[in-house]
């Protein structure tokens, strides 16, 4: 069994918290955890397989620090031998267990977490340098074969993307995200769950949540979110309750019996997967598998959402009235002129102009040009608005989807749908959403047929839209 599987068949449990426990141990106040994969594996070992003894059917590895951004002074230990030793202690637990005659589903989820920056224009990362970390960090990882990926605690759903394009690049495992939410439902970034769900589910995440920085009575607005925008399992994985400082410690209230009381009714509420982040221990893990051992699993539903969004903007083209403007593209003599002379700023302005007259989508079109990705990159450090993009070269179009900061729409025609698979397939792997621009959403054989078409190239129903009334271009 596949954890995917799993997770169809049974509510399924994360871990809970490791920072914590390990202080117990004596982990030293600055010191890098990671470091104790090699130089205390026994506990990394024990308080693993402690959590699966609790009931947990996913144990994430102690690296949540290790990427090559982050973890550079941090220890005696080179990043890969830090990473492969996560994974082997963690399967190590496993092993422990099942020779126990525990027979429960049990995987080890690779943990994947933020850099630390900020990805330009609000930080002074890199797309590609961010990019090449993540495929770094995660290459080591597969090397000792974890059966899934984690991507946890990101608070920039930029960088969050980053990550997952990395994963899916590399990994054939399943790739799962959770982001860490404010008590006003945000990310750091200003990102809110609809625009995390359009952007991390259709760049193909598995399965997609919460975890950190809150309790579980503060997620659960955010919790009834991710149920209603979600297709794909959720999870959800607070924290026990919010820290308090006493004594220069870090402590959290919630106990084990009122976590699994709070969190057993997320799964109630259509919630896959369940665990503990910080302050959770495996009194809270054990306490929350009892609380759920009667909860069948949730019934996923493809929600019919066709999401396009910007990190902070985000339009269902099934229900959503939109204005998209066009005025960026070959046909305008200053878009010519700033094409020819790789001029930037003029997309910049043009852009900035559109969105000053309350156009909602801003369109993208500067032929076969290679700056298409410069151009995404500077025009969305200006602007909140998503973007739809005119591009019929795969190649270029990767790139430009690749680097925008949300879900971008991409103006095909029925002929490409036809006749260029290979468009197709590069929306697909870059979490676009395709317009097809001359057949109206009323031409039932058309689209259809079309519908068919895209499907073949792994896209679904509501991966494709057609032009209809509520789509308006200025």
């Amino acid at each position: 069994m596949n954890v995917l599987d799993c997770v169809k068949n049974q509510i399924t449990f994360f871990d809970g918290g490791m920072g914590a426990l390990l202080q117990k141990y004596g982990l030293g106040p600055g010191e890098a955890p990671e470091n104790w994969n090699i130089d205390k594996k026994d506990i990394i070992v024990n308080v693993q397989a402690d959590y699966f003894r609790a009931g947990a059917n996913i144990v994430i590895t102690n690296s949540f620090g290790a990427n090559a951004i982050k973890f550079k002074n941090e220890g005696k230990h080179e990043l890969k031998d830090v990473i492969k030793a996560s994974v082997e202690n963690a399967k190590e637990a496993r092993k422990i267990v099942e020779a126990e005659g525990n027979t429960a589903p049990h995987f080890v989820a690779f943990d994947v977490s933020a850099t630390g920056k900020l990805i330009e224009p609000l930080g002074d990362l890199s797309f590609d340098e961010a990019l090449k970390c993540f495929e770094e960090t995660i290459g080591y990882a597969l090397e000792a074969g974890p059966d899934l990926i984690i991507i946890e605690t990101m608070t920039d759903i930029f960088e969050a993307k980053v990550a997952l394009l990395a994963a899916k690049k590399l990994a054939k495992i399943p790739v799962f995200v959770t982001c860490a939410f404010d008590d006003k439902s945000r990310l750091l970034t200003g990102s809110e769950v609809e625009e995390v769900v359009a952007v991390l589910e259709g760049l193909g995440a598995d399965a997609v949540g919460i975890n950190c920085s809150l309790g579980p009575e503060q997620m659960k607005p955010m919790v009834g979110k991710f149920v209603k925008y979600a297709s794909v399992p959720v999870i959800v994985n607070p924290n026990a309750g919010l820290p308090r400082m006493e004594d220069g410690k870090t402590f959290y209230d919630v106990t084990p019996d009122i976590f699994a009381g709070l969190v057993s009714e997320f799964a109630k509420m259509g919630v896959s997967i369940v665990g503990g982040c910080c302050g959770t221990t495996h009194d809270h893990i054990k306490a929350l598998v009892k609380a759920c051992e009667n909860i069948e699993a949730a019934k996923l539903t493809d929600k019919g959402k066709s999401f396009i969004a910007s990190a902070t903007r985000v339009f269902d083209l099934n229900t959503d009235e939109i204005t998209i403007g066009c005025a960026i593209n070959p046909d305008n003599s200053d878009i010519k002129e700033a094409i020819d002379d790789e001029d930037l700023d003029a997309f910049v302005d043009e852009a900035m102009d559109q969105a000053d007259d309350d156009i909602d989508v801003i369109g993208i079109n500067v032929g076969e040009s290679p700056i298409l990705k410069d151009v995404i990159l500077e025009v969305q450090g200006m602007v909140k608005n998503p973007f739809m993009i005119e591009c019929k070269d795969e190649k270029l179009l990767g790139q430009a989807l690749s680097c925008v900061n949300g879900k971008a729409l991409v103006k095909l025609e029925s002929e490409d749908i036809k006749n260029k698979p290979e468009l197709l397939k590069t929306v697909k792997n870059f979490g676009g959403l395709i317009f097809v621009s001359d057949v109206d959403q009323g031409d039932v054989s058309k689209v259809g047929a079309l519908s068919e078409e895209a499907k073949k190239a792994g896209l679904n129903k509501k991966d494709i839209v057609f032009n209809c009334d509520r789509i308006k271009f200025a």
